[in-house]
């Protein structure tokens, strides 16, 4: 479970299409590196947090190589029996999350299209965007910690991430793991729609 915890978080901080994170090229200080194949834009450069860079960096080749097949069913199993979400979740609902993730927390349009691979805003902003008035930045903030680039912990409110948060490998992955309930429910709130875009 912890594997498919990191690789579903990989997922969550790049928003890779399914295929592409066989195409992970570079991982260095701040950015991923994908080179995708679907737009004049899909080779392109993700910018991630140092924690992130922590959790990923290590990495074995084969980690970026895994069944997605086996990969979704892992995953939607988790959700069922952890989370009590019944709903179909795919690759592309955590694709979805990061485009609203990152214009919740007011990152450009233009960058967000260009982190998507997408050629236009408008694809990102129409398909790709689904706010719920509920949610706020502070949400996103207590449920990533640190891991997306930007984000300022001291403005997180729950005194339980300040433990969890830590600059070490082992104590990243830790965080992701207790978080991923918290990441999927908020995935049912989204109710992001999946899409072949």
């Amino acid at each position: 479970q912890r594997q498919m915890c990191i690789e579903t978080v990989f997922y969550l901080l790049t928003g890779a299409r399914p295929a592409e994170m066989k195409n992970v090229v570079t991982i260095k200080k701040g950015y991923v590196h994908i080179v995708g194949t679907k737009t004049a834009h899909a080779d392109r450069w993700v910018r991630i947090s140092d924690a992130a860079m922590q959790l990923f960096e290590h990495e074995p080749r084969e980690f970026f190589t895994f069944d997605l097949k086996r990969f979704r069913q892992r995953l939607q199993k988790f959700v069922e029996q952890n989370c009590g979400i019944e709903s179909y979740i795919t690759i592309y609902t955590l694709r979805h999350t990061f485009a609203t993730n990152l214009y919740y927390l007011k990152c450009p349009d233009k960058e967000r299209a260009m982190y998507m691979g997408h050629t236009t805003t408008k694809t990102t902003n129409d398909f790709y965007t689904s706010l719920d008035p509920t949610i706020t930045a502070l949400d996103v903030k207590n449920i990533y910690g640190d891991l997306y680039p930007g984000i300022d912990t001291r403005l997180t409110h729950e005194k339980s991430d300040k433990k969890v948060t830590r600059h070490t490998k082992n104590g990243i992955k830790k965080q992701c793991f207790k978080k991923m309930k918290h990441v999927l429910e908020l995935l049912t709130r989204l109710e992001l729609v999946t899409s072949s875009l």
